[in-house]
């Protein structure tokens, strides 16, 4: 019996997979392998593409911003759709929110 691939399916095509390392994934980058057309994130170990935005997306992202930015105390910044370093991820979330020591 054979089984087909279909594009849009949730599980995981049945051919070899590798997860890569936040340090291998900036290297793909940097050799020119991704680039920023590709539209790609790394999510736990996998490189995937990112969510479309429709303009619904901006708008919301733009009053939120706003939100958090008037209520921040002293000392937080508030980044907006820029990619967060973890162990094993660099995604692109919508807001974060980072505090930082003031001298």
């Amino acid at each position: 019996m054979f089984s087909q691939l279909r594009l849009n399916s949730p599980l995981a095509p049945p051919l070899p997979l590798r997860r890569f390392t936040v340090a291998q994934y900036h290297q793909l980058g940097e050799l020119g392998v991704l680039t920023p057309e590709d539209d790609v994130e790394l999510l736990e170990g996998w490189i995937v593409e990112k969510m479309n935005q429709r303009p619904i997306h901006g708008f919301i992202v733009r009053i939120l911003n706003e939100i958090l930015l008037k209520d921040l105390p002293a000392g937080w910044l508030c980044q907006c759709q820029l990619p967060i370093t973890t162990q094993r991820s660099e995604p692109e979330p919508v807001s974060t929110s980072h505090y930082y020591a003031t001298q």
